[in-house]
């Protein structure tokens, strides 16, 4: 099966100068603050420590 050559889902290319990553850097941390994304990871942490301590440091859920 053949790739369409203008998928809508293809990946942005870099960035093509620091003030353009900057906008990209802030415009994705608003969405991940809206979410609330790094409150729960904040809130989580203590959960994961005390798992990566009961396995002894080996992989966890996580």
């Amino acid at each position: 099966m053949d790739w369409p050559p203008y998928s809508p889902y293809r990946t942005i290319g870099p960035p093509q100068s620091p003030q353009e990553l900057w906008s990209l850097v802030e415009a994705s941390w608003c969405v991940v603050r809206e979410r609330g994304y790094v409150d729960r990871l904040f809130k989580s942490m203590p959960r994961r420590i005390r798992d990566v301590i009961a396995n002894k440091g080996d992989f966890t859920k996580y």
